[in-house]
């Protein structure tokens, strides 16, 4: 198969893929990161809905990507995204070594900051960064992988346990913090991520994936059901995917 076909094939099948598992952060169990994509949305949705639809609020989206949270958010509140130079979307563009933001201190209500601070070289920085434009009595919504697969290589530098944030989040009072998920979630992550990167890696592999797609949405359900049942009776606090977090600046 020539290039061109392959990623034309390509584009066909990661539509159809979409179609029938969705995309995060909205999939279902038929998608290889169901597990993490839902927790997030999960809990970026719950912790947003929570703040006053009809109060104009500020709110910093960090590391901003496709800015897939915004639809959660109010027609009141002033949405801002944040990230590097090459992304269209964001308001606020700053470079890989900026360790100062062009943002009034004390000029935000509300920052969103899921599954950035691994990718960064000076994660400190940014949360220094983010006490500093939030205001007084602010919130800070921050998520981070734990045991996850390298992704975004190669700027992908490094993982954070909780023990991280309770000691080196300054100026914040944390309101919750919590290790998300367990051995089912973490194992079944590892595994669908296995395929997936796999099949990236070689065309023959992603030719069989495509051929025998019903299989592999079969496989996704199976283990992304069976992780919720593995996830029940793991109580060693110790191998979950994520760290959620909400804290407030003092």
């Amino acid at each position: 198969m020539s290039k061109f076909s392959y990623s034309k094939a390509n584009r066909v099948y990661q539509k159809i893929y979409a179609t029938l598992a969705g995309s995060p952060p909205k999939t279902n169990s038929f998608h290889f990161q169901h597990i993490v994509a839902m927790s997030l949305n999960t809990f970026v949705k719950e912790n947003l809905t929570k703040f006053d639809a009809k109060s104009s609020i500020n709110v910093l989206d960090v590391g901003c990507g496709t800015l897939p949270y915004k639809n959660y958010s109010s027609a009141n509140w002033n949405w801002v995204g944040l990230d590097i130079e090459t992304n269209p979307l964001a308001k606020v563009k700053v470079s890989a070594t900026d360790k100062i933001w062009d943002i009034t201190s004390d000029t935000f209500d509300l920052v969103l900051c899921t599954e950035v601070l691994e990718h960064s070289k000076f994660p400190e920085s940014i949360l220094s960064e983010i006490h500093r434009v939030l205001k007084s009595e602010g919130t800070l919504i921050l998520t981070t992988p734990f045991i996850y697969p390298i992704h975004g290589a190669p700027n992908d530098f490094r993982r954070f346990t909780p023990h991280f944030y309770e000691n080196q989040l300054l100026g914040f009072q944390i309101q919750s913090l919590k290790l998300n998920g367990g051995f089912g979630s973490t194992i079944t992550t590892l595994i669908l991520n296995w395929v997936e990167y796999q099949c990236q890696k070689s065309e023959s592999y992603s030719v069989i994936r495509a051929t025998l797609m019903p299989f592999w949405l079969l496989l996704a359900l199976i283990l992304n059901s069976l992780a919720k049942v593995l996830d029940s009776v793991d109580k060693t606090d110790s191998l979950g995917t994520n760290i959620l977090l909400i804290a407030k600046k003092y």
